[in-house]
């Protein structure tokens, strides 16, 4: 996990240097284009060997950061490694767990609870352990780079786009915890469903003996 996160924070730094070295290079060639039209006087296309002088050590550092990140794309690969693995050791213990339970502790937690609520908890275990949290390192560095750089180049830009900051996270905040509050709900309709389905496919003879099939389907 430790080189899974360091690969990703140097991936996420790798989108900031790109823009520098990106930024560095258009300025290059408008120099270049410039200085020629100003010393020849015509406006004539650049000659080629006038622009690979001017961006001859850009191309190494472009180089260079494909070699980052083609390092740094294996931190998402060690993620999912690392989630897998802990994964099947939590699925072993929950069954474990399960397994040394009382029989009056399966009357309050019945087979469909049991098995929704162990698959949307791995689900969401998943996500928040594997590529998602290399993605967040990812954006984090990115972010703090993002920053630094913007004050060392406009610090007064930075500063206003900075206040904007808050505004947008509390927005995300609330969309996410609509969206949480919603697939609680959905979770705990299903949970429900399945209840009731198995109740009824358990004694579906004493459905049918009774002629309940109708209400059973309303239900």
């Amino acid at each position: 996990m430790i080189i899974a996160t360091i690969l990703s924070a140097i991936h996420g730094m790798v989108i900031v240097v790109y823009v520098i070295v990106f930024s560095d290079v258009a300025k290059k060639l408008a120099e270049s284009h410039l200085t020629v039209e100003r010393i020849c006087n015509f406006n004539d296309t650049v000659p080629d060997e006038v622009v690979l002088d001017e961006i001859s050590d850009d191309i190494y550092q472009f180089l260079a950061l494909a070699g980052a990140v083609f390092v740094g794309s294996f931190g998402n690969a060690l993620w999912r490694i690392s989630t897998d693995r802990q994964m099947l050791c939590m699925r072993k213990n929950v069954m474990r767990s399960i397994l040394r339970q009382d029989l009056s502790w399966f009357d309050k937690h019945t087979p469909g609870m049991l098995i929704n609520y162990q698959a949307e908890s791995m689900i969401t275990i998943s996500r928040g352990m594997g590529s998602s949290f290399g993605t967040l390192v990812q954006t984090i560095c990115g972010c703090i780079g993002a920053i630094a750089v913007g004050f060392s180049y406009q610090w007064k830009v930075t500063l206003v786009l900075l206040s904007v900051i808050p505004l947008v996270s509390l927005t995300t905040f609330a969309v996410n915890k609509v969206v949480k509050i919603s697939a609680y709900k959905e979770n705990l309709a299903y949970e429900k469903a399945g209840d009731m389905t198995e109740e009824v496919i358990s004694s579906i003879k004493t459905v049918v003996a009774f002629g309940g099939e109708k209400k059973e389907i309303q239900r």
